[in-house]
């Protein structure tokens, strides 16, 4: 069985669809970990046909981890309120990898992102990662004893919890499979991490010296989104943040 853990902060109308997108697949599990006092997602969970928590929580990675603790399935993923699955199909057949190799540890696969400036863009696996996130965690679906072996998310981290995860996961020389079809997540941009790219930048250096990975590859590219990021709050001081990125919006598109 798999099951899809899905966080929530103060966000109902989003949690909504993120549920709805999940359609109906018999192998799976339900598990919403609530961490805010809206009394609509209060309402709503008291009467869900899955497991629910709902009480106040540590951050990000402390919610992860309540759900990865009250998971019951052999197989994990997350999908987080405001995002939604477009592959119906995805679960179903990560399952069937599962089954017909029992040396394969996760499954990864592209996403739709939503970005602020660019619209929707397709991310793809980064392999080897060199810094960058090897593949959206939304879309990483693993077997369970992989956290029992490598331990959950790290409480020390508020935004870049993923990233230290995964990080962790491929040092172990883990078996992956990339399921090498449409994207099959759609993720909302507005996350956590996307408005606080600098915060963001901190953990990912951190995780690295923590997981021994961090070499001038990784420190280049890392140091050059930091001269990006200060760059980026240098113009929106001076007010032409969004003079630039129409800019490089309109490049982008003609590129």
């Amino acid at each position: 069985m798999l099951s899809v853990i899905t966080i929530t902060y103060n966000n109902f109308e989003e949690l909504k669809e993120t549920i709805k997108s999940l359609g109906s697949f018999k192998n799976m599990e339900s598990i919403i970990v609530n961490g805010g006092q809206c009394q609509k997602t209060k309402k709503f969970l008291k009467g869900y046909n899955g497991i629910t928590i709902s009480e106040p929580d540590k951050g990000i990675s402390d919610a992860f981890n309540k759900g990865v603790e009250a998971a019951t399935g052999k197989y994990i993923v997350f999908l987080n309120s405001g995002d939604k699955l477009i592959d119906k199909n995805y679960y179903s057949n990560a399952i069937e990898v599962f089954s017909n190799d029992p040396n394969i540890d996760y499954i990864y696969a592209d996403v739709n992102f939503e970005h602020s400036i660019h619209g929707l863009i397709r991310v793809y696996p980064k392999f080897p990662p060199n810094g960058k996130m090897p593949f959206m965690h939304l879309s990483l679906i693993t077997r369970k004893e992989i956290f029992r072996d490598i331990g959950d998310f790290d409480l020390n981290f508020k935004i870049a919890m993923d990233f230290d995860w995964v990080y962790r996961m491929i040092s172990r020389n883990y078996k992956g499979f990339y399921y090498r079809k449409a994207p099959v997540v759609y993720m909302n941009g507005e996350g956590i991490s996307s408005n606080n790219a600098i915060q963001g930048l901190k953990e990912r250096i951190k995780a690295l010296r923590k997981n021994k990975m961090l070499s001038l590859k990784e420190g280049a590219y890392l140091g050059n989104l930091w001269l990006k990021s200060i760059a980026r709050n240098i113009l929106a001081y001076i007010g032409l943040l969004s003079f630039y990125d129409k800019i490089r919006s309109k490049y982008r598109k003609t590129h």
